[in-house]
């Protein structure tokens, strides 16, 4: 497959990524990582940094955001899904996506032909570049 290829389906498989990453972090970050009374829809800035906002109490005072964990670990775990909204499908293009040359490493065994026997020449499976020293 052709470098172009390979990006074209890189470019094709990021949206799905992030919307894959914004819906993990949806269903675990307001719950397990910070509390935020306001939060907004999950997909429109729930994701967006800063998570919570200090100043935003509720009018009565008793509602306010605050973090169930370190803030440094919030941050941490939102850098590594963004991270991974750009290195997942770099994986997967990686992985699955075949290569149309073999490596060089999986070249098939030269085979052993007989001397000057012109009809073995004819019948090899091997690459062009095997039969050329014959």
């Amino acid at each position: 497959m052709t470098f172009l290829k390979r990006i074209l389906i890189y470019l094709a498989l990021l949206p799905v990524s992030f919307v894959g990453c914004a819906v993990v972090w949806a269903l675990l970050a307001p719950s397990c990582l910070y509390y935020c009374w306001d939060d907004a829809s999950p997909f429109l800035i729930s994701w967006c940094p800063p998570f919570i906002h200090p100043r935003a109490d509720s009018l009565d005072g008793k509602l306010h955001d605050f973090y169930r964990v370190p803030e440094w670990l919030v941050y941490s775990v939102w850098l590594l899904f963004i991270a991974g909204v750009f290195l997942v499908p770099a994986f997967l293009v990686w992985r699955f996506v075949m290569r149309r040359q073999p490596s060089p490493n999986h070249a098939p065994e030269p085979t052993a032909v007989g001397a000057g026997s012109s009809a073995s020449r004819s019948t090899s499976t091997g690459p062009a570049w095997l039969s050329l020293g014959r």
